[in-house]
């Protein structure tokens, strides 16, 4: 039996060259009153986590490590970074817990984390019992090994997942291999906050870049709460609804946590929210059951989301 509670820290360095990304998976169902009216509810609280990057061993040693772990990993629960949290810093003397160097992430408690050398060779995977940011120091349940301790480090927000499939290699060099890693989480992501906030946290002209295109459509609705009253036809009234498009392109660490608290808050609650700088009257859904961001870097991310309007 797969153990979900202990799961393997696992020995691949993300290549920052290949722009991971992480994808968070809701599964809803629309259904229509006699009124006309139609609602989409969400099927799972929390959103199934699927992440994809690769992998670069850069030494033999590392490569020869990964090989013989493989055929255990692919069979065990083991702990995937999932790139929502980012952080550089070392390892306490005594193991017991890690300070960052620039605190810039919201570390709860109850995060899984992991934390990684840079050559490969040692990682170790623990929950967050506590945080202080005035110390820049994360509390472990569980000691770091020996071999880790008042070293610098890596830590990262990290799912209990399962990888995907074979994972096949390709070896550029001697010691150059590569791997495609691709996980899906077993117990989904718990929001952090439950979506806090009340309103779409990235505002048109936020310093963060935000693009939005608007469109107005005059088809069906599928999603929001909302009577269906199209009327179609030459100089007739049209009833309609406006989807937005909003596309971030240099997303902060602090920014993406946000979106991916404020989506998993409302999208897994069925909430709807305001939006005040694309329209100040109006309600919106998100409009898709996949958040799709992808990382740039440690701090740097891009994700494009989809908002419905609320048809009252």
């Amino acid at each position: 039996m797969i153990d979900l509670n202990n799961p393997v820290a696992t020995p691949f360095r993300v290549n920052w060259g290949t722009d991971p990304v992480t994808e968070y998976h809701y599964k809803t169902e629309v259904f229509t009153a006699a009124d006309g009216s139609e609602q989409r509810r969400p099927m799972n609280r929390y959103p199934e986590v699927r992440v994809r990057y690769e992998t670069c061993a850069m030494t033999a040693a590392h490569a020869d490590r990964i090989d013989g772990m493989l055929p255990m990993l692919m069979t065990s629960a083991v702990a995937v970074r999932d790139f929502r949290m980012n952080g550089a810093g070392r390892v306490s003397a005594d193991g017991s817990s890690f300070i960052i160097r620039t605190w810039s992430a919201s570390w709860a408690v109850g995060v899984r984390v992991v934390i990684e050398d840079d050559d490969g060779l040692q990682e170790h995977t623990a929950l967050v019992t506590g945080a202080d940011p005035a110390s820049r120091t994360v509390s472990l349940s569980g000691p770091c090994p020996e071999a880790m301790r008042g070293k610098a480090a890596k830590i990262g927000s990290a799912v209990v997942a399962s990888l995907d499939d074979e994972m096949g290699s390709v070896r550029h060099t001697a010691d150059v291999e590569a791997w495609d890693v691709s996980a899906k989480s077993f117990r989904g992501l718990d929001p952090i906050g439950g979506a806090p906030l009340s309103a779409f946290p990235f505002p048109h002209g936020s310093k963060d870049g935000v693009r939005i295109t608007a469109r107005r459509s005059v088809h069906g609705l599928d999603y929001g709460v909302g009577r269906r009253s199209e009327v179609l036809g030459y100089a007739s009234m049209t009833s309609g609804f406006r989807t937005y498009q909003v596309e971030t392109y240099q997303l902060s660490q602090t920014s993406k946590e946000a979106l991916v608290s404020f989506y998993c808050g409302c999208r897994g609650r069925h909430k709807s929210f305001t939006a005040p700088k694309m329209d100040p009257s109006a309600r919106f859904r998100f409009a898709s059951d996949i958040l799709v961001v992808t990382h740039r870097s440690g701090d740097v991310s891009s994700a494009t989301v989809n908002l419905a309007q609320v048809i009252a």
